[in-house]
């Protein structure tokens, strides 16, 4: 993972790539959280729950190429609506590409702090008050909205409250840190609850030019020329926004956008994680414009990961599990001088079946994955010719009888 996290932070852009099961998507939500910043926990869940908060936050864009996708739907393009008296309309609308790197930009700020007001005020909806609490002490206090749309707030929710705040002096400590000249902790405290509650996103020194990550699932399986189209150039590192904290100033390029014609460019806190199936003959789509432009890792499968999972369970579980795997293994790495029944267009480390069919929680959990998830991966494999084996040779059928899924 360090050596993940360092070329993205040099190259800006990374693909892992990998045999199904290897863990290349887990690897994205760990790499994007060490990119942002955060400190990564052990638990699986905990680490699931904080990449859930930054996608919230508008700091983690998750999205999945295909076939159909293209630059309408990435980066912006027209889309049907429903106008005046229900005719029909165009609407000119922003894709994911766009729409995180506004966010790198801090544009979306102010759109989110209008949103998260108009809920917050629809939501006094027959309430006489709001509780709050302040930063600090974590005192509670209570809110009240006047007609006049102000804001009062006191300690007692049985009372109108002993002052008042307007949604200007909310808004300036919420999104630019300008401390409130009067009863602070109240400001901050309605502030806190907007950032919480509605996801507005928190004050940063730097304007907010937080990391941010877009992180591209599958990315060999869309047409790039086609999704990108002029942006593809602009990926580059050198082409994106200069970096105030890399000593050399970039050979920044703007281009105008096909439909809105805003000028644009890619920001220096932008950093993209894809991820590729090298198992899939698909990946031809990846043409060389993308791969100079991107740094590769490859994830292997793992039998040191699969002991790791294991440690402190059952261990007849565990050597259930490793037992199948090194016959797995053993089909796609012979131990002979042999060539073995990888077709020779395949790197064996690139299809080698991942660890992850491997780890079960319980017995019938790691047999439910070996037949019906293993066994039929290792069916289409030998189909699509990824291995040279005829249907009835018995390596592959005693491998399957193995797996509980003889015929």
């Amino acid at each position: 993972m360090t050596t993940i996290v360092g070329l993205i932070q040099q190259k800006k852009q990374i693909i892992l790539q990998g045999a199904p099961g290897v863990g290349k998507t887990y690897a994205t939500k760990e790499a994007a959280l060490r990119i942002l910043g955060e400190n990564i926990p052990a638990d699986r869940s905990a680490l699931n729950a904080q990449y859930q908060e930054a996608v919230k936050r508008g700091q983690i864009v998750f999205v999945t190429f295909h076939q159909s996708m293209d630059y309408e739907d990435f980066v912006e393009g027209y889309k049907p609506a429903e106008g005046a008296g229900g005719s029909p309309v165009f609407v000119l609308r922003d894709g994911p590409f766009k729409n995180i790197v506004d966010a790198c930009y801090g544009r979306h700020a102010e759109e989110a702090f209008e949103k998260a007001w108009a809920s917050f005020i629809e939501s006094f909806e027959g309430k006489t008050n709001i509780e709050a609490k302040t930063i600090a002490k974590k005192t509670s206090f209570y809110v009240r909205l006047t007609d006049n749309g102000a804001l009062r707030v006191g300690t007692d929710p049985n009372e109108p409250g002993q002052y008042t705040m307007t949604k200007q002096q909310i808004k300036d400590w919420a999104l630019h840190g300008i401390e409130p000249g009067y009863n602070p902790s109240y400001a901050k405290g309605v502030g806190k609850l907007l950032q919480d509650t509605y996801n507005v996103p928190p004050y940063s020194p730097d304007q907010q030019r937080t990391p941010h990550v877009l992180i591209i699932d599958e990315i060999n399986r869309g047409n790039v020329s086609k999704i990108f189209g002029e942006l593809i150039t602009l990926l580059e590192t050198d082409k994106r926004e200069a970096d105030p904290d890399r000593g050399a100033p970039a050979e920044t390029i703007r281009v105008k956008l096909t439909y809105s014609g805003e000028s644009f460019t890619v920001p220096y806190n932008l950093y993209i994680i894809g991820t590729m199936n090298t198992a899939d003959r698909s990946l031809g789509q990846i043409d060389y414009a993308l791969r100079r432009r991107f740094a590769f890792y490859t994830i292997k499968s793992s039998r040191d990961a699969i002991e790791r999972f294991y440690e402190g369970k059952e261990e007849e579980l565990k050597n259930r599990a490793l037992a199948v795997y090194d016959r797995v293994y053993s089909l796609f790495h012979p131990q002979d001088e042999g060539e073995g029944y990888v077709n020779r267009d395949f790197d064996p480390d690139d299809v080698m079946i991942g660890h992850s069919y491997f780890m079960a929680s319980d017995k019938d959990e790691l047999e439910f994955k070996l037949r019906f998830e293993l066994a039929p991966l290792l069916e289409e494999y030998r189909k699509d010719g990824i291995l040279v084996l005829d249907r009835d040779d018995p390596e592959f059928t005693d491998l399957l009888g193995a797996l509980g899924a003889a015929r």
